[in-house]
């Protein structure tokens, strides 16, 4: 890492070192190559997330699970309620053909 002191309007003291500083370390900062800026990754980090993002499908599809389990349910609990209603409906029809013949009796 260079630091290089620039007073471009000014003249001071400090413009000789200014021109100085350019003169010798320009060309060489020029004729640096780094290639493509690389990313530094903690790993550590990485893994964590990536045990996160994994733990989050899990828990997704055991989410999905339940859902899907909790509307099976619910239709089954639909039908039972309809067929007992069937039966009381039965059971009154049935009761009330009882009183019916006790009166013709």
């Amino acid at each position: 890492m260079l630091f290089l002191l620039l007073l471009p309007k000014q003249p001071t003291l400090l413009t000789g070192e200014t021109l100085y500083s350019l003169e010798c370390f320009a060309p060489r900062i020029r004729g640096i190559e780094s290639g493509p800026a690389r990313k530094q990754v903690d790993l550590s980090e990485l893994f964590k997330y990536t045990q996160m993002a994994e733990k989050a499908k899990h828990d997704e599809k055991e989410t999905k699970k339940i859902h899907d389990s909790l509307q099976n349910l619910q239709l089954r609990l639909a039908e039972r309620e309809y067929h007992c209603k069937n039966f009381q409906e039965k059971v009154r029809y049935v009761e009330n053909q009882v009183a019916k013949e006790k009166k013709l009796d």
